[in-house]
């Protein structure tokens, strides 16, 4: 609603959120209303990964402009431009911004890369491949003849050519890392895709030369076309390093939206402020108080060991439904865990329960089903299983009036988040709009000691006083700060790394610079 009132004062409104999912899901409850305003062309819906592509291409896209300057020395003139928008009449709206001061996007960078493909580059990756169990020296690389006629080809960058097969015989031992799908692309297609911190599925993410061995072995494999493998058998020059706390600095006006901005930490209110953010507003909900029920005293349970854990999860679940009749949400960190889980003797009896079966909810899952299973998250008997990712933004609504009647959806989480805001995020996937809901913690002490440096001395010392959740919090809040320092030097290089992208797009862009200056930016990155 607030972008449709900004875009009718005149604004053109960038909604961004971290998850391509949350985003398109509010996008296309609102496109009607844009359409009834004739306010469509001013409003646009993307995730933070997406925003800043479209921000750094405004005047020409990078990908093609280095393409461009690479097979032909041109420089300008690539790539198409967007329109002229007055920088004054640009507000940036960032939903669930909290997210957005997490590690995975605040002091990180968005990385575009182009892929200079020819016979040659292929036939290179090719050989790589199929030496890989023993793979050649760079040296013994640069005997061979594939080696000179790419060097031929790219007399000036003959330097990043070097540091580039470098990275292939590097990333040809190590493919499989990080973790990638195969799967179909809007065309029908088959391709490598990534996880991002939304969950979506992204197939236009490359990790090096491992994207490029990864859909070699996919081909070997017969999981998808030899043609499309060979598409991605190119260099790939990257383009910059983009810092995403640079990126709202192109707007006049930056304004986010988060359910939890009253448990902001003060680092994360310091980097608000940093933006120039200095009014905060706080508005009670429309269905009054809460109805959720939570004691911290009681309702947190850490578990010594993960035999323990993983049991105490089980009978947990199984009490809620058979004995309270009501539907439970447990929530994992990771989807390793989650699996971890279902696949012990504790977990795998609730994938098979009737009359209603466990289901688990994998970042992999397409829209469709994942609204499907959303829906029957909250009918009586149901138990789904998530990871972390779906903590926020899924909205779990209650038409079992036999679940309301019972008390509302249950929800377990079997982890301690490391931010407040996303620990009551996860409570807020029950008790909505003024329905009856419950939560609570099952947790490990492995984990604990390992991610929050918990002496659980201590912190059976406190058990005795109900006070381990509070015990808990301060060291949730130690280890933050201690972690401050680190990001805050990883905030810098990226604002230095996002100048040099700049820096080289500005040469691309303006045909009175030289080859010369665009080659020394494009050394800083490759």
């Amino acid at each position: 609603m607030l972008s449709t009132v900004l875009s009718l004062l005149g604004y053109h409104v960038h909604c961004t959120c971290y998850s391509k999912y949350l985003s398109e899901r509010d996008k296309n409850d609102f496109v009607d209303l844009w359409k009834l305003f004739g306010v469509e062309d001013q409003i646009k819906y993307s995730d933070i990964s997406q925003l800043t592509n479209t921000v750094i291409n405004e005047n020409g896209n990078i990908r093609d402009l280095v393409e461009t300057f690479v097979k032909d020395g041109a420089i300008g003139g690539a790539g198409s431009k967007g329109k002229n928008i007055k920088p004054d009449k640009r507000i940036l709206l960032i939903d669930e911004v909290d997210v957005f001061f997490s590690p995975d996007f605040y002091g990180s960078t968005y990385n575009p890369a182009t892929h200079t493909i020819d016979m040659g580059t292929k036939a290179l990756h090719r050989h790589i491949w199929d030496n890989r169990h023993q793979p050649p020296s760079l040296d013994e690389l640069k005997t061979i003849q594939l080696y000179t006629t790419m060097a031929r080809q790219y007399p000036a960058l003959a330097g990043m050519v070097d540091n580039h097969l470098k990275q292939m015989l590097s990333d040809v031992k190590t493919f499989q890392n990080p973790a990638y799908e195969v799967v179909e692309d809007h065309t029908g297609t088959k391709r490598i895709g990534y996880r991002d911190v939304g969950g979506s599925v992204c197939t236009n993410t490359k990790y090096g030369y491992s994207t490029s061995f990864a859909y070699l072995h996919e081909s070997e494999q017969k999981n998808l076309l030899p043609e499309t493998a060979a598409s991605q058998l190119g260099v790939q020059f990257i383009c910059g390093n983009f810092s995403y706390a640079e990126v709202p600095n192109d707007f006049a006006c930056i304004l986010g939206v988060s359910g939890t901005v009253s448990s902001l930490d003060k680092y994360e209110k310091d980097i608000i402020k940093n933006f120039g953010i200095n009014l905060q507003t706080v508005t009670p909900s429309i269905y009054g108080k809460s109805q959720l029920t939570w004691n911290s005293g009681k309702h947190v349970c850490v578990l010594d060991n993960r035999q323990e854990w993983f049991q105490k999860i089980a009978v947990e679940t199984a009490q809620v439904i058979d004995e309270q009749k009501r539907a439970v949400l447990i929530f994992f960190e990771d989807e390793e865990t989650m699996e971890n889980f279902t696949e012990s003797s504790y977990g795998m009896p609730l994938l098979t329960r009737q009359p209603r079966a466990a289901i688990k909810v994998e970042q992999k899952m397409k829209t469709d089903k994942l609204n499907h299973v959303i829906v029957k998250a909250t009918m009586q008997g149901a138990i789904t299983l998530l990871p972390r990712v779906f903590g926020r933004g899924l909205d779990f609504k209650v038409f079992d009036q036999n679940v309301r009647a019972a008390g509302g959806v249950h929800v377990i989480q079997t982890f301690l988040s490391s931010t407040l805001s996303e620990e009551i995020q996860i409570k807020g996937r029950t008790a909505r709009m003024n329905a009856k809901g419950s939560y609570e913690m099952i947790l490990c002490a492995e984990d604990l000691q390992k991610q929050y440096s918990v002496d659980i001395t201590t912190l059976r010392e406190r058990e005795k006083q109900a006070q381990a959740y509070e015990y808990l919090a301060d060291c949730r809040t130690s280890t933050a700060k201690q972690q401050i320092t680190a990001r805050q030097k990883q905030v810098q290089i990226a604002k230095s790394s996002h100048q040099h992208s700049r820096a080289l797009l500005d040469a691309l862009t303006e045909s009175r610079q030289n080859a010369a200056s665009i080659i020394n930016h494009l050394k800083t990155f490759n």
